[in-house]
């Protein structure tokens, strides 16, 4: 694997300055927590274990501080805070998770080293269940064990280049030294070529170490594993800790693996001459690109409204939690549930006396030239509704049909490539835009396929950079008439039920002719409490009745094949709630309303 060095700032412009003044400021940064989640097995005759990272030792820090720097820069929580990451250093330290999923962007990087042995970071396979190190020539540097001098001033150090000007205690978390131009550093993240491309990678887990074998100077001669059953045992038969882990709160895909850097022996894991203090800032690596299995993939967060969607990300170690993409905000006139609490719109402003109808600020009904078409009437609260609909009040994720509520999404299965959203299949990603090479996947821009392994049944598909089931990738249907199902083309409308009102046309939901005054007469608002009191059925925005057609034409996703399960996203029972949805608006306002929502899920 050819490993490079990605070009960066230089020191002096790339890190931040973290000031530090008054000893109840650096106790904040030097005092370990109450709580603590990683502890060592116990050293005999002790029977329990001392909790890690312990503080840093006063000696070590004088060192520091006899260098221009302040206490905190030799420190994790030091290095945090400057790093802007809300992590603190004893309560969230992991030994989970030791092994990762690399993606594309991978890179490892040297942000904090508080000891002096020049030892690099390597990768290697994970091999499952088993407790045996792998050999030492099949694991692949990703850092380098060492660096250059910084040239001497007045000559600027080159922003390509690595380089440290001190052969121990750098870098360090911040430049903020009194002694410039002195103990200068630039660091670099070091790239690996898409690891998945990678002939020594076999397509599972990857693991790290800390590459004492073999160091220069013999000081540091074993390995120490982020995977910590790998790690030397002690007296009670559980290894010594190798490594703390953290994951970034900045960059979930990244994490920080804290090393002590002397060996253990089979007695104690302060080594043979007490060279480990506990605090495991000897060797602190930033590696991105990875994540924990599991991790990175859509899902359905149990929330309402812009809130349902997520991607999965470790949380606590290798606990897997659904993290919404998007956060509440105050709710405005958009036909979209801001604030998650299950209504559309509810409270959204509209200028003079306008209502907010459908995502939009419309003339009331009943006034100069809003009338309602034949068939409905015009309500107190100045939306035009079915008749028999008239003073029902339906629970939040229920429309009022023929006079009766039900679940605007209940027993629909809609196309492949599409979701029932507000009594509505449409395709989530369309009109989706995705960048930094990430792909849309039921709405969420994420990584291609080649970056992350697809489910078993499933291969990635070289043209959409999406899992499609086993030989889809070889097909080519016409979407959305036409769509791949395990590897062979079907009817689009096979297996799907439609919304009320709706019916399967040459793979999509489309409207129908509406039904005679006193029944189903179009799309569905909810009557739960909108913009304006009970609902009922509204065709066309404010009183008019707009075009009929719901039809939603193939956006980036739809013609993949993608494993978007059809009908099975929330939101249906979630974003049902709020001012009226007619016909007119499926062809116009609910699209629209969805682009809106899926631009606000790209990643930057």
């Amino acid at each position: 694997m050819h490993i490079k060095e990605l070009s960066m700032p230089t020191s002096s412009s790339r890190f931040r300055t973290l000031a530090v003044a008054g000893a109840s400021s650096l106790g904040l940064l030097l005092t370990a927590p109450a709580l603590a989640t990683v502890t060592e097995p116990p050293i005999p005759p002790a029977t329990t274990g001392i909790n890690v990272p312990q503080p840093v030792p006063d000696a070590e820090l004088s060192v520091i501080t006899s260098r221009g720097f302040t206490a905190a820069d030799d420190t994790l929580n030091g290095l945090f805070m400057s790093r802007g990451e809300k992590l603190d250093y004893v309560k969230d330290a992991q030994t989970t998770p030791g092994t990762f999923s690399p993606m594309c962007g991978f890179t490892g990087e040297l942000v904090l080293h508080g000891g002096g042995c020049p030892v690099g970071l390597g990768w290697y396979n994970v091999t499952a269940g088993s407790t045996t190190p792998p050999p030492q020539n099949q694991i692949y540097q990703l850092v380098p064990a060492s660096y250059p001098k910084c040239p001497m001033p007045p000559l600027a150090i080159d922003p390509t280049m690595a380089c440290c000007d001190d052969m121990d205690f750098c870098p360090l978390a911040t430049y903020d030294t009194t002694q410039m131009p002195q103990h200068r550093w630039n660091m670099l993240p070091y790239q690996a070529d898409n690891i998945r491309n990678d002939p020594r990678y076999k397509g599972g887990l990857i693991g790290f170490v800390l590459m004492g074998v073999g160091s220069s100077d013999g000081r540091c001669n074993q390995n120490k594993f982020s995977q910590l059953e790998l790690n030397q045992a002690a007296p009670n038969g559980k290894p010594w800790v190798g490594a703390v882990i953290y994951q970034s709160t900045v960059n979930p895909s990244s994490y920080y693996l804290g090393f002590e850097d002397q060996p253990t022996t089979s007695t104690t894991w302060k080594g043979s001459n007490n060279g480990n203090d506990g605090d495991f800032n000897d060797f602190v690596f930033y590696v991105s690109g990875i994540t924990c299995k599991g991790g990175g993939v859509p899902c359905d967060t149990m929330m309402q409204g812009v809130c349902a969607n997520g991607v999965t990300q470790c949380s606590a170690g290798e606990n897997i939690s659904c993290r919404p993409i998007i956060s509440p905000s105050a709710e405005v006139c958009d036909g979209l549930d801001n604030d998650c609490d299950g209504v559309i719109d509810q409270g959204a402003s509209c200028p003079g006396e306008q209502i907010c109808d459908k995502g939009k600020c419309v003339g009331k009904c009943g006034m100069g030239e809003f009338m309602c078409p034949p068939g409905l009437v015009c309500d107190t609260d100045f939306y035009c509704k079915d008749p028999s609909c008239m003073g029902v009040s339906c629970p939040t994720g229920q429309v009022c049909l023929g006079g009766k509520c039900q679940g605007g999404c209940d027993d629909v299965s809609c196309p492949k490539g599409q979701a029932c959203v507000s009594g509505a299949c449409v395709d989530l990603c369309g009109g989706t835009t995705c960048s930094n090479g990430q792909v849309c996947q039921m709405g969420v821009c994420v990584a291609p396929c080649e970056c992350s392994a697809c489910a078993a049944g499933q291969t990635c598909s070289s043209t959409t950079h999406l899992c499609v089931d086993n030989g889809c990738d070889k097909m080519a249907c016409s979407p959305p008439a036409t769509v791949c199902v395990n590897g062979t083309c079907q009817d689009g409308c096979k297996d799907v039920s439609c919304p009320a009102g709706q019916a399967c046309t040459a793979g999509q939901c489309v409207q129908v002719a509406p039904t005679s005054t006193g029944g189903y007469s179009g799309m569905l608002r909810d009557a739960g409490a909108g913009s304006g009191g009970v609902g009922g059925i509204v065709l066309g925005s404010g009183g008019h009745p707009g075009n009929v057609d719901a039809s939603t034409g193939p956006g980036s996703g739809s013609s993949s094949g993608a494993s978007a399960a059809p009908g099975k996203i929330s939101a249906c029972a979630c974003d049902s709630s709020g001012a009226g949805f007619g016909p007119a608006w499926m062809a116009t306002a609910l699209a629209g309303a969805m682009a809106m929502f899926l631009r606000r899920r790209r990643r930057q």
